[in-house]
């Protein structure tokens, strides 16, 4: 029995519990062109049992990410059919030799469109969105109450959900989030992170790069 079967049943146990906008796929890297051993929900992407690695998953494995953390998370692309996905990655390893990535697709499509629904609910009853003003009510709330909100009014002043953003994008926002003092408030960056859909690793490269024009 490969050391990589046992994983089997937790890849059926995920695709059940998860549902099916989660695509979850088993690999044996040691095979690149043959990778995939179990798929669940593989209608995502169209992947089967016998696929062969993809070339972002060529590339992780190539850079050695897994020397660096036990996973990867929050990585996204587009499906040929349009899908938007959000991708993460479990490395599974052997006296610390990679032989192995379980790897779960988010197909975000709903998501996308509820933030879309939440945005013309948000126009068509004129409440607080795309600006704050001098004059907005934040009183009450913690420090991280008020960063949170002020986030999420920078997010909105932009027509695109950050899953489809791109970095100079996302670095625009980080650029206007410290011009207002966001990041010196505690758990303010993991929070700004979670927004906008990338590591706090990611979120601090932009912020050291984004001071680093300023000076």
């Amino acid at each position: 029995m490969s050391e990589l079967e046992k994983y089997i049943p937790l890849v059926r146990f995920m695709g059940q519990i998860f549902g099916s906008d989660f695509e979850i796929v088993l690999h044996d890297i040691r095979f690149p062109e043959a990778s995939v051993i179990a798929v669940e929900n593989g209608h995502i992407t169209g992947r089967t049992i016998g696929g062969k690695l993809t070339a972002s998953e060529r590339q992780i494995i190539r850079e050695k990410k897994y020397l660096e953390s036990d996973f990867l998370s929050g990585f996204g692309s587009q499906t040929e059919n349009g899908h938007s996905l959000v991708h993460s990655a479990y490395f599974i390893k052997e006296n610390q030799e990679l032989i192995g990535l379980l790897c779960v697709s988010h197909n975000t499509d709903a998501l996308l469109e509820a933030w879309r629904a939440v945005r013309a609910l948000t126009s068509a009853f004129s409440l607080p969105g795309k600006t704050i003003s001098e004059y907005s009510e934040e009183a009450g709330g913690s420090m991280l109450d008020i960063s949170s909100s002020r986030i999420l009014n920078t997010l909105n002043s932009f027509n695109v959900v950050p899953q489809r953003m791109s970095a100079a994008e996302k670095m625009d926002i980080v650029r206007r989030l410290d011009q207002q003092g966001i990041f010196s408030t505690k758990g303010a960056i993991s929070l700004a992170a979670r927004y906008l859909n990338v590591s706090e690793p990611t979120l601090y490269r932009y912020l050291s790069k984004v001071r680093k024009e300023n000076k």
